[in-house]
């Protein structure tokens, strides 16, 4: 392993999240570069002292990257550095060691890595935040609390979850004004006597499996959607303190153990049915027989299998069972006679059986049919015996079934490897082995050139078993077009802003900024006859397209607003993409004496409405002789809040244009939009409850009948201190009886500057951000 260092002190809790672009349903985050190429990585949390921990190898599209380098870290935006946090130049895994002592504030790590022969440098991709962590007088009784599998996803079971509380004693007693579970881990060692080993859980949804109250009573959430909880699995969960001037950490070493208990609840073979040849001269030493292992859900502590029954009946122990695995297998001299065929019943019993229970039986879990001979495979390969599946990309579905020559009937099919770009156009049958490429693919020549993508497939029978690797060669599309990518992604200082995520937003931070001709770049062959039309959807600039260069015009040079336009493409008369662009006019807005404007970090939210999603936190500058931008305290009191004029844009879904409601023109109303008010309790409202943060004069609850809402400071809450001023949107609300939301909202948002949420109403106007809902993002 080749491990490059750079180094620095901690002190305290160690937050690692991933930044700085999209914290998408607050977990993933995504960093790219202007071609293709896209890298996530998944962001290790919370850290107590003296501790270790690692930061999850990043997943990509595109070429696999490599030379993975540490280039720079800032504490609090100064240049840091030191040798505490160490990459794998092969992997891009971080680990984080050396934590003893600490120096609070948000540390930022810029990584480099190669792909496709090309280097990416990703600016502050990591975000380490330390915190302080819990003091020794924060006590949790029980430290372990367990509950049965069974009553934890019925919510209507008589038998109540456990609660373990959290105290604070001694001198050194501090005032807990809330309780938040930060992580949830899996102790993988739990039956040794060896220091416990803590795998962070990543599941979606894992942390609401367990809730602990404001007086900081933990348990474990009685309902269906604990289901993803392992049955048999020991959990650790660290808990995020807060006072009213600081954050702790209850690390995963010191805090609550929960330990999942179940009955054997399932258990399968597959395949569920194997052959075995009967013993003759040809076999002068035998013929044996083993199955595959059991795929098996329940607790594990003390699980033993054993034989129920088998039809018909054996007299003598000639089909046996590993009690431990619950693998069967008939050993060399059986004389079994071929033409039968033995149905196992197998049963399963642990520790939490009671004495003389029998266990959880499957009835006739196994079929072992006796024959006379078992065939090897003399051929397997899909399309022609080289195994190349040459095709033009970006094809109609097609399905190629595999030729094989031997093997018998009673076979099975694996899938052993896959590149992940290829697997993810295809699906794969484990019956037939067919291979269909799916509609729709998105399979291509990449802008490397890279233009043939592998695979390997796995053939067997209870004895035998071949494999073919498998390779698809792709031909040129000549009418191909798959992106449309353009934009001037300024920052403030007017400065490009490299990344996948900023193309096709054009930032203009005054009108020479719009004043320029700017490229637009596809992957349409050069000898593609390709045209370009631009069409305004919910903005006064206008385009003039020549050849592959575009020019706008609309300057807005008093109002901070965003805005968005569709260019659509087509290449040789045949093929239509259209894509959406995006147009924020940076300009001051002003509440009071005080200028200001509202930066995001791209300006839009690309969401999945199934998942939701978070944006990034904005810059919020405010104007003097030297611009200064908003932090601490004085960040607290610039509330934002979505007011007013909620337009909704259908893009590729099935909903029309429009707004939640209108008296004096309901032709404007999009039914899709009125009816995601009248689930919120606002019939008849066009305006800010359902993405309010505020009510007039407090804080909204917004635990319920909420699409979303700007993330503001509330003394009662945390959210804020890691998404300052982001928008959050609600998973799973963006939808009616017609489908989900595929569009955009553009909606004003209004704010002061006082921290007096009755001034809120009436306060500056800026749409800084537009929401884009598509149900084919993936984060």
């Amino acid at each position: 392993m080749s491990l490059r260092k750079l180094t620095f002190s901690f002190l305290a809790i160690l937050i690692v999240t991933v930044s700085p672009l999209f914290y998408v349903s607050c977990s993933d985050t995504e960093t790219t570069d202007s071609s293709n190429f896209a890298l996530y990585y998944t962001g290790l949390t919370n850290i107590a002292p003296s501790m270790t921990g690692t930061i999850s190898k990043p997943t990509y599209k595109g070429s696999a990257p490599s030379d993975f380098t540490i280039t720079g870290i800032t504490l609090n935006n100064e240049v840091y550095t030191g040798n505490c946090f160490q990459i794998d130049s092969e992997t891009g895994v971080i680990s984080v060691q050396n934590t003893e002592n600490a120096a609070k504030g948000r540390y930022k790590i810029s990584i480099s890595c190669i792909s496709g022969g090309t280097r990416y440098e990703y600016k502050d991709i990591v975000i380490v935040k330390l915190l302080a962590s819990a003091p020794k007088n924060v006590i949790v009784t029980p430290k372990l609390i367990q509950a049965d599998y069974g009553d934890i996803i019925n919510k209507n079971s008589e038998i109540d979850m456990p609660i373990a509380k959290i105290t604070t004693t001694g001198e050194e007693h501090i005032s807990i004004s809330s309780y938040t579970v930060s992580d949830v881990f899996k102790i993988t060692n739990e039956n040794t006597e060896e220091e416990p080993i803590y795998e962070l859980v990543t599941t979606e949804g894992v942390k609401e499996c367990f809730s602990i109250s404001q007086e900081g009573e933990f348990t474990i959430v009685q309902d269906e959607k604990s289901g993803i909880l392992e049955p048999g699995t020991l959990y650790a969960v660290s808990i995020l303190l807060s006072t009213r001037t600081d954050e702790y950490l209850l690390d995963e070493k010191n805090s609550i153990n929960i330990k999942v208990t179940s009955k054997p609840l399932n258990f399968s073979y597959d395949p569920a049915e194997g052959e075995l040849e009967e013993e003759s001269t040809a076999t002068p030493e035998g013929t044996t027989f083993e199955s595959v292992l059991p795929t098996y859900q329940g607790a594990t502590d003390g699980l033993k299998y054993s034989i129920y029954a088998i039809e018909p009946a054996i007299e003598q122990e000639i089909i046996k069972i590993n009690e431990n695995t619950g693998k069967l297998y008939v050993e060399a001299g059986h004389g079994l006679q071929k033409g039968t065929t033995y149905k196992i019943s197998v049963c399963a019993r642990n520790m939490y059986n009671e004495e003389g229970e029998v266990g959880t039986v499957i009835e006739n879990a196994y079929s072992l049919k006796i024959v006379a001979f078992i065939a090897k495979f003399d051929q397997f390969y899909y399309e022609n015996e080289t195994n190349t599946i040459e095709r033009m990309e970006l094809s109609p579905s097609y399905t190629i079934e595999p030729t094989i020559v031997g093997g018998g009937e009673n076979i099975k099919y694996t899938l052993i490897e896959c590149e992940p770009e290829l697997q993810k156009n295809i699906e794969f049958n484990t019956t037939t082995g067919a291979i269909t490429m799916k509609e729709g693919n998105k399979l291509v020549i990449n802008d490397e050139g890279k233009d043939s993508y592998t695979m390997k497939v796995k053939v067997a029978n209870s004895k035998y078993e071949k494999e073919a690797n498998i390779t698809f060669k792709l031909t040129q599309n000549e009418d191909r077009i798959t992106y449309i990518h353009c934009g001037n992604n300024l920052d403030t200082n007017g400065n490009a802003l490299p990344g996948i995520q900023y193309e096709n937003q054009f930032r203009f931070n005054s009108e020479d900024d719009m004043n320029r001709t700017f490229t637009i770049k596809t992957n349409a062959y050069s000898t593609a006859k390709i045209t370009f039309k631009y069409e305004k959807l919910s903005t006064s600039v206008t385009a003039n397209i020549t050849n592959n260069e575009i020019t706008f015009s609309g300057w807005k040079g008093d109002a901070a607003t965003s805005n968005i336009g569709i260019i659509t493409a087509t290449v040789n008369d045949k093929t239509e993409l259209k894509v959406p662009v995006f147009f924020h006019f940076n300009n001051w807005t002003k509440y009071n004496q005080d200028n200001v404007k509202i930066e995001y970090y791209p300006f839009v939210l690309h969401v999945n409405p199934h998942k939701g999603g978070i944006s990034t936190s904005p810059k919020i500058i405010l104007k003097g002789k030297s611009d200064s931008e908003l932090s601490g305290d004085v960040r607290k009191k610039f509330l934002l809040d979505y007011r007013r004029n909620f337009n909704y844009y259908n893009f590729g879904g099935n909903h029309t244009n429009g707004v939640p409601y209108d008296q004096k023109n309901p032709d404007k109303i999009s039914p899709f939009m009125a009816h995601l008010w009248e689930t919120c309790g606002q019939k008849n409202n066009a305006n800010k409850p359902p993405m309010a943060f505020f009510t007039n004069s407090g804080y909204k609850d917004n635990s319920s009948q909420s699409l979303g809402y700007v993330i503001n400071y509330n003394p009662n809450t945390i959210e804020y201190k890691n998404h300052e001023h982001s928008v959050n949107i609600i998973k799973d609300m963006w939808k009616d009886s017609e489908g989900y939301a595929n569009g955009f909202i553009a909606a004003e948002m209004t704010f002061c500057t006082d921290g007096i949420i009755g001034n809120v109403n009436s306060g500056g106007k800026v749409t800084p951000l537009i929401i884009w809902f598509d149900e084919n993002y993936e984060e």
